[in-house]
């Protein structure tokens, strides 16, 4: 029996897959850098504008595909916990579009440097998500979870 993390991204693949006109890769969903913490300590968020009069909604799913990252706003059904994938937001060209990851034991953090010249920051709890977003992490070099390094030596 596929765990729930497997069953969600199934789910995510078959929602993109009806949207994106090339293969999809892999995905994930992720919030903007902070706001898991805004909305746990009720603060204002960060910036969602990019510019180019695109504003990144605050739950999104990203497709990688051979061309390009690709970003759809995710609709969450309140109580139930389900989600859905809406229209696409933005398209960057994969060559052109640098990503780094932090992969962590509660959260994963994403620095997404698009074409334009804008750093995007975004993040996604791993506890409870059942590893959903981890093919998207290896698709854009992310490569496998990690333990936590051990600590530099002093210099002396």
């Amino acid at each position: 029996m596929p765990s729930r993390g497997e069953r969600n991204y199934e789910k995510l693949m078959g929602q993109l897959r009806e949207r994106v006109p090339e293969q999809v890769i892999a995905a994930g969903v992720f919030t903007i850098g902070g706001a898991t913490a805004s909305a746990v300590l009720s603060v204002a968020g960060p910036s969602r504008k990019i510019g180019g009069g695109v504003k990144l909604p605050k739950i999104m799913a990203i497709a990688v595909t051979p061309s390009s990252l690709r970003v759809f706003a995710v609709k969450v059904a309140g109580y139930t916990g389900g989600w859905k994938v809406r229209d696409e937001v933005v398209a960057w060209p994969r060559e052109a579009t640098k990503v780094e990851v932090e992969r962590g034991r509660a959260m994963d953090r994403l620095a997404i440097a698009t074409p334009d010249g804008h750093v995007v920051a975004l993040e996604a709890m791993r506890m409870g998500a059942g590893g959903m977003n981890d093919p998207f992490l290896d698709a854009v070099g992310g490569g496998p979870s990690l333990p936590e390094p051990p600590p530099e030596p002093a210099a002396q």
